[in-house]
């Protein structure tokens, strides 16, 4: 079913004149593929491991993983795996993707100052100082159907979303 939902959402998008933009196929990273995207773009990811740190830039456009979980993202550094700080509002989503850990801190999701939709995602194992799988530190995201296991902070702040 949650198949269904995001093939939908990636036809939707391409029916509304939008942009299916793919990696790895057309695009060698994800951030390359965020980076070329206009609003309501949707980037499709492609099963398989992926060690970046991507920033929306502020676009409201959606990062999905073509099959729920199996794109799976960790961080290359202490940076957070999925940055959204440029005021992105709900049309800012990430669908379907699952962050590791790394051996370290690093990984997760840094929202400040935003909004952005989260759904459908799983953080396993991910260590940070604060906010283990997700740092909150100003906003309205939107946080749903997401599972978060194993995840720790080593400041006060909590192990999931702080």
């Amino acid at each position: 079913m949650k198949f269904l939902v995001q093939t939908f959402a990636l036809l939707f998008a391409a029916s509304a004149g939008a942009s299916e933009l793919r990696v790895p196929e057309q695009y060698p990273s994800i951030q390359a593929a965020v980076s070329a995207a206009v609003a309501g773009d949707v980037v499709s990811i492609a099963d398989g491991q992926y060690s970046e740190s991507i920033d929306f830039g502020g676009k409201q456009i959606s990062i999905v993983a073509r099959t729920n979980g199996g794109a799976i993202l960790s961080s290359p550094s202490e940076a957070r795996s999925i940055i959204a700080r440029s005021n992105e509002g709900p049309g800012s989503r990430v669908v379907g993707i699952q962050f590791i850990g790394r051996n370290g801190n690093g990984g997760g999701i840094l929202i400040a100052q935003s909004s952005p939709t989260i759904e459908n995602c799983t953080f396993d194992g991910i260590r940070n100082g604060t906010g283990g799988a997700i740092l909150v530190e100003g906003g309205d995201p939107r946080i749903q159907s997401c599972r978060i296991v194993n995840c720790t902070a080593t400041d006060p702040g909590g192990p999931g979303i702080f």
